[in-house]
Order: C-alpha cells, then sequence, then structure tokens
C-alpha cells in the first residue's frame, strides 16, 4: 500500500489537511483535490508495479469496501454524511487499504463524542440544537494522523 512509503505519507498527509481545512473553511472541498489524489495515487501504484513493489490488491479492495458503505449511508441519509465525506474517504481507502476502516470508524468515533458535547453545550445554553452540524474532515484529521504514523 502507498502509505507503506515516504511518497505515499507524504501526499497522504498533504490531502488530509487540505481537504480539513477546507471543509473546516467552507464546508466543502474542491473535486479538483480529489482528482489529483486519484491521479497521484495511480502514478504511485504505476512506480510500485515498474520497481517491483508488492501491491496488495486485497487490502486496497477491502479499503473501498468500507468507502462504498460511506458512499451509502450519504446517499441513504440524503447527504446527512456528504457526497465529499465520501469521496474522501474512496480517496483515502486507495492509500491506505484495509486501514482505512480504522479511520472511518476513528473519525465516526470521535464525531460522535464532538458531537455529544456541542448537542450539550447548546443544550444548556438554551441554544437551537436541530440542523446544528459539523464538519467530518477536520475531526478525521486526528484520526488521519493516528491511523498514518501508528498503526
Amino acid at each position: 500500500m502507498l502509505i507503506d512509503f515516504m511518497y505515499g505519507k507524504m501526499l497522504f498527509a498533504i490531502f488530509v489537511i487540505v481537504c480539513a481545512a477546507s471543509d473546516f473553511r467552507k464546508g466543502t472541498v474542491n473535486i479538483r483535490w480529489f482528482i489529483a489524489m486519484f491521479i497521484l495515487t495511480i502514478a504511485g501504484y504505476i512506480w510500485m508495479a515498474v520497481t517491483g513493489k508488492e501491491i496488495l490488491w486485497g487490502r486496497i479492495g477491502l479499503g473501498l469496501l468500507s468507502a462504498a458503505v460511506m458512499w451509502l449511508i450519504a446517499i441513504l441519509t440524503r447527504q446527512q454524511l456528504g457526497y465529499g465525506d465520501a469521496m474522501f474517504f474512496t480517496a483515502t481507502a486507495l492509500v491506505l487499504g484495509c486501514r482505512n476502516i480504522l479511520l472511518i470508524g476513528g473519525a465516526m468515533i470521535l464525531g460522535a463524542f464532538i458531537s455529544l458535547v456541542v448537542c450539550a453545550v447548546r443544550f444548556f445554553k438554551n441554544r437551537k440544537i436541530r440542523g446544528c452540524t459539523l464538519p467530518l474532515l477536520p475531526i478525521a484529521l486526528p484520526v488521519a494522523f493516528g491511523v498514518m504514523f501508528i498503526v
């Protein structure tokens, strides 16, 4: 998998930081970032094939399966989890492979905890809770770096 090489770690770190910053500021990520990530990922796998490095297709497939679940959730919930978030997890699946499951799970758990805190604070301040949204990619940022450096 690409995350096992310095090129993959740098690519992944830049991509995650840019997506998280964009999601935090604008609430969306430009499709060009995803296209660039897909192109660079394909280039990385071509480089791995040319240099004789092993490509673990089964692990990549498992990561893509986890991303497909995110697409399904985005469709079924009418974008409560946005298409951009699903696209993000698809792009990270190509770099992380089956470790993408850890990224998704960790981001969801951390997001649930942060949402609980935000709801509690808003409740005790007598503010409206319904309709309050949080961007997922800034929440996924620390989890992504944990997956990259710890796992």
